[in-house]
């Protein structure tokens, strides 16, 4: 593992890191930015939703409708983790390919259709739990609460809830691409 130079070398029993922590913070800047955003656009919504009438069945309506995008988010994200694991391996050149101009637009068409063969597959997982969560509202709001004002709260916001998972899974799949290709 890294050290990310902070440790003492006779802590480690290693050479320094390669990695400096100017290195980790072009990494890790833009993404935390991200997770800044999420959060606030989050505490935003919440808040928004607190403001509504028909309290508290509104809040707990929203409050159902946010648990259920974190429960699918993971489903969505390892689209995501998967381009990061997998498209670096675009970005270099085999060694004997290197110096041929038409190999090097080859090698480069086929991460593009890495990444929209992925997005397909985010749309697809998009739509299948999309489909999950929002019928889990629309149809069986009993499975999440036993509360009849907060399930009649929370109906509205199925095909909402199904939008925003639906459309997560090609988001992180760009995120992802963005990250691998240090873009």
């Amino acid at each position: 593992g890294s050290s990310l130079g902070l440790l003492p070398r006779w802590m480690t029993k290693r050479q320094p890191d390669e990695i400096s922590a100017r290195t980790f913070l072009k990494f890790a800047a833009p993404v935390l930015t991200l997770i800044l955003g999420k959060i606030s656009a989050f505490g935003f919504m919440t808040n928004a939703a607190a403001g509504l009438p028909g309290q508290p069945a509104t809040l707990a309506a929203h409050q159902i409708a946010l648990s259920l995008f974190f429960f699918a988010s993971p489903f969505l994200e390892v689209i995501s983790q998967i381009a990061q694991a997998f498209l670096p391996t675009y970005t270099v050149l085999p060694k004997e390919e290197r110096g041929r101009k038409a190999d090097v637009a080859e090698w480069h068409a086929a991460s593009e259709r890495f990444v929209f063969r992925l997005e397909k597959v985010g749309l697809g997982v998009g739509v299948l739990i999309a489909s999950v969560v929002g019928s889990i509202v629309a149809f069986a709001p009993g499975i999440v609460t036993k509360d009849a004002g907060v399930q009649a709260a929370a109906k509205p916001l199925a095909l909402i809830l199904a939008a925003g998972v639906s459309l997560t899974a090609p988001v992180a799949v760009s995120e992802g691409a963005l990250i691998a290709r240090k873009e």
